[in-house]
């Protein structure tokens, strides 16, 4: 039974199938992103494998969401904003091709939507009763693949990469190969099933009698009738992709504004460290030469005090008391713009201190 849309396996190790002598076991973690593939097709034929392919997906990569209209889409879903919704969300497009709808409006029209959506490498019709000289039109622009064991394993090796890109979930390349191995009897059962039903379909096309206008007409009408539907559906995308690139140029105007406030800031910030350290290196010489004078003044001071002590002459006594004052007076001075400078010094570095740990934060 194929494994419910919707319900991923636990977190952990679980066995993804059995098979005589080989057992293949595949491991889970929560989170990651899976391969989101959307399969397009049109007809019995084309149906039959697509269905099948949907549920023979998951069981060689279970990091693999196949998307298919007929069986994906709720009752009551308004159907053509759900394919739309889809299309801008997936990774990778498979396009099934018969020989009986490969002209069909509306696979042309989701081969078209799906290379607007996803890159070209990433769009692969696989060929049912077809060869690639078949492909006619814009159809031919992608790399076809045949519905045949070493295509099929190709086209899973490609949808394989894609994981790689987005997680850890992408399966090695011999361990793919072991589970296709095992599988593609499966696949192929479905793939021969859904020839016969076209060489049944052909057969019939062969005998179906000449249709009345009336008929032909009828059936065009009513086909103008869904398009009229469908074109209803349209105003809701437009204005849909309109908010919705409204509220990126609102995001990305904050981001620029945010950018530019970032990048002033900075750049005062910037400006403001430049001119403490250029004061502080003033301030540093000032220190120095205050602290070079202290040191003179205080040499001259006590040679002066000595020579006081020893002279005699009361005249020569007063000078020397006199030049003793004002050299205390001066030293006092000094000191005190020794003082002053020393604590600008303090003041410069606490600035610098703080910016840098405002930048850090």
């Amino acid at each position: 039974m194929p494994q419910e849309r919707g319900k991923r396996p636990p977190s952990g190790e679980r066995p993804l199938f059995s098979w005589p002598s080989l057992e293949i076991r595949q491991v889970f973690t929560k989170g990651g992103q899976c391969v989101e593939v959307f399969i397009s097709w049109s007809g019995d034929g084309s149906h039959k494998f697509a269905a099948a392919l949907k549920d023979w997906l998951p069981s060689v990569i279970q990091s693999v969401e196949p998307f298919l209209s007929s069986e994906d889409i709720a009752k009551g879903t308004r159907w053509f904003s759900e394919i739309g919704n889809k299309l801008d969300k997936l990774n990778f497009g498979i396009i099934c091709l018969t020989p009986t709808n490969i002209s069909e409006p509306w696979i042309l029209f989701e081969a078209g939507a799906l290379s607007k959506s996803i890159e070209q490498a990433s769009v692969a019709p696989i060929l049912l009763g077809m060869n690639t000289s078949d492909l006619k039109g814009p159809l031919s622009q992608f790399n076809a693949t045949l519905a045949n064991k070493e295509d099929i394993l190709k086209l899973v090796k490609s949808i394989n990469d894609k994981l790689g890109l987005h997680s850890e979930k992408q399966l090695e390349t011999a361990l793919l190969e072991r589970v296709f191995e095992a599988l593609w009897p499966e696949l192929e059962k479905n793939i021969n099933q859904a020839t016969k039903i076209l060489e049944s379909d052909k057969s019939k096309m062969k005998a179906k009698p000449k249709r009345e206008v009336e008929d032909i007409l009828e059936e065009l009408l009513d086909l103008n009738r869904g398009n009229l539907r469908h074109i209803s559906e349209f105003p809701h995308l437009v204005n849909k992709l309109i908010s919705q690139n409204e509220n990126y140029f609102k995001q990305l105007r904050e981001e620029i504004v945010l950018s530019k406030m970032y990048s002033q800031k900075r750049d005062s910030t910037m400006k403001t460290i430049e001119s403490l350290k250029e004061r502080k290196i003033h301030l540093q010489l000032t220190f120095n030469n205050l602290m070079e004078t202290s040191s003179h003044l205080e040499s001259e001071l006590k040679a002066v005090v000595e020579v006081l002590g020893h002279e005699k002459d009361e005249s020569r006594k007063r000078d020397l008391g006199d030049k003793v004052e004002l050299l205390r007076v001066e030293l006092s001075h000094v000191k005190k713009e020794i003082m002053e400078v020393s604590k600008e010094m303090s003041h410069v570095e606490g600035r610098l201190r703080q910016i840098d740990a405002d930048i850090c934060n």
